[in-house]
């Protein structure tokens, strides 16, 4: 288990929106795009200079990346070789900006308490586990994970503190609805028949069909004895849907194999259906609930596009903030990012926690 749980409002996440790449989220993203190795041995140097005086060593960037390399190896995803310089420069960028907005917190007398980063951790620690377990786990030095929760919280209370609470009206979320229609048509508003169902599913072979279905009668016959639906599909179904005691949630005609189409569209609400076949194996279905359609009313989705219209009002907060303090912080960039030797895995240490 990796220590993602603890992941903060981070520079990261603030640059994702275009303020350093377009598309870039370095810290947050680096998962999905390794950085690039370097020397071990190298001699130190100044790779980020921030107000003239606060400087991100060399040492620095090495470590943070061979983190990315050793992560990415342990997840079965190496770094490929054409992606090292951009991952490189996307690296630097994004702990310039974290720093730079810790300066920026600090300036502004934001504070964080040790009480506020146990209460966070108390608040994301998987149920089971403990914080220490998590330390063990990983291997991790938990001075060094407090150190860093302090810090990527002062910033995201820092943000909070700085972007102005955003409302919306319904005169703006109806300004959207209309918008939406005139660009898309009023076809746009149809709202095909729906089911919300749950199901019980047992993966079968055409060798094992037969007694597969004998189980999945077993199944049906204990939940109509009185066994609730989604404790038998979190037991028994083979589909990750189990998870959820089952549920498929809202689903519309053409989503669901053609058998199973069938039965979830004509079955009584509230009943379980007899076992159905298809491709995937043998299932019994509960339908829930049944629309039939008709035509999107402006009231049907006046919240969900209130709470879309906020969300996009804030991301403008946040960029234009954070382009506000990239520039006062006047960071310069002094290293040229370039490929180097690979790093070992001797050379790597734990990711840090707010980079996960």
């Amino acid at each position: 288990m990796k220590i993602s749980k603890f992941a903060t409002f981070t520079a990261a996440a603030l640059v994702a929106g275009g303020v350093f790449a377009e598309e870039a989220a370095p810290a947050v993203a680096a998962e999905k795009a390794p950085a690039p190795a370097v020397e071990a041995k190298a001699a130190d140097e100044v790779s980020v200079l921030i107000g003239g005086t606060v400087k991100i060593m060399k040492s620095e960037i090495d470590a943070r990346i061979a983190d990315f390399v050793k992560y990415s190896e342990q997840m079965g995803r190496p770094v490929p070789a054409e992606q090292l310089t951009e991952m490189r420069k996307e690296m630097i960028e994004s702990m310039a900006m974290q720093k730079a907005l810790e300066i920026a917190a600090d300036k502004a007398n934001i504070t964080v308490s040790d009480d506020d980063v146990n209460k966070f951790i108390a608040d994301n620690t998987p149920e089971g586990m403990t914080f220490d377990d998590i330390v063990k786990q990983q291997g991790v030095d938990p001075v060094e994970i407090r150190k860093e929760l302090k810090a990527n919280l002062k910033i995201e209370k820092f943000m909070k503190a700085q972007v102005p609470e955003i409302t919306v009206t319904d005169e703006e979320a109806k300004e959207q609805f209309d918008k939406i229609v005139k660009e898309n048509g009023e076809e746009c508003l149809n709202k095909p028949e729906s089911v919300t169902a749950s199901h019980i599913l047992l993966k079968c072979t055409d060798e094992d069909a037969d007694a597969k279905k004998a189980e999945i009668i077993k199944l049906r016959e204990r939940i109509l004895a009185g066994e609730k639906f989604a404790d038998v599909a979190k037991e028994a179904s083979d589909c990750p849907s189990k998870a959820n005691g089952g549920s498929l949630g809202e689903f519309g005609r053409g989503q669901m194999v053609p058998e199973f189409e069938v039965a979830s569209f004509s079955q009584e609400i509230g009943k379980v259906g007899e076992p159905v076949k298809t491709n995937f194996g043998w299932h019994i279905i509960l339908v829930e609930a049944r629309s039939e359609g008709g035509k999107i009313t402006f009231d049907e989705v006046k919240e969900g596009l209130k709470t879309q219209i906020k969300r996009s009002k804030e991301s403008e907060a946040v960029r234009a903030l954070v382009e506000k303090i990239k520039k006062e912080a006047n960071i310069q960039i002094l290293e040229k990012a370039v490929e180097s030797a690979p790093v070992t895995p001797e050379s790597a240490r734990e990711l840090p926690v707010w980079a996960k």
